[in-house]
């Protein structure tokens, strides 16, 4: 998540993880700031699954609510790691903790749509064709505020964003009137 962007001077990001055991009982939540050169949301959801990765015993499904984040787990480590990738780096530490977990393209890894309703239980469908559960949601919910609570351990202070909105709010004025 990121709050106080898009600007890269303002913006901040950081990620959530909610572990769920078999019965839907929440049993872990995490949170926490990428490294400084992860510098998207896409990169903090990225993150986000390189922990979860690294500490889950095999054989637990994965959950993310960046499609793209899904979609590069199943384009497959060739792919994410070329050189022309922004995030190689990164991509290479997922696949290398997914190797613990089996094959990568084995992996219970799903999409699933973010900020539900309570009644797109049962109907909306997840990336592997399962339909979203109660679990699912609460699940996204919760790591989707955690990871708002990461982006803000680190926020610049609050008279710094105001001072830098006016003086963009004065630069689009003074723009106008030369216009």
């Amino acid at each position: 998540s990121m709050v106080d962007g898009p600007t890269r001077q303002l913006g901040r990001i950081g990620f959530g993880i909610c572990v769920v055991d078999a019965h839907g009982t929440i049993v872990g939540l995490g949170l926490g700031v990428p490294p400084r050169w992860v510098r998207s949301v896409f990169g903090a959801e990225a993150w986000a699954l390189k922990v979860a990765t690294s500490v889950a015993e095999p054989g637990v499904a994965f959950r993310t609510d960046c499609l793209g984040v899904a979609n590069t787990v199943r384009r497959g480590r060739k792919w994410a790691t070329s050189a022309d990738r922004p995030l190689a780096r990164l991509w290479a530490l997922v696949f290398a903790a997914l190797d613990d977990h089996g094959d990568a393209r084995s992996v219970d890894i799903a999409w699933l749509p973010a900020h539900t309703a309570q009644h797109a239980v049962g109907v909306a469908l997840l990336s592997n064709g399962r339909l979203l559960t109660d679990t699912d949601r609460i699940g996204n919910t919760q790591a989707d505020l955690l990871a708002k609570r990461g982006a803000e351990t680190h926020r610049v202070p609050e008279h710094i964003r105001n001072d830098v909105k006016l003086r963009a709010e004065v630069a689009e004025f003074a723009a106008a009137a030369l216009a």
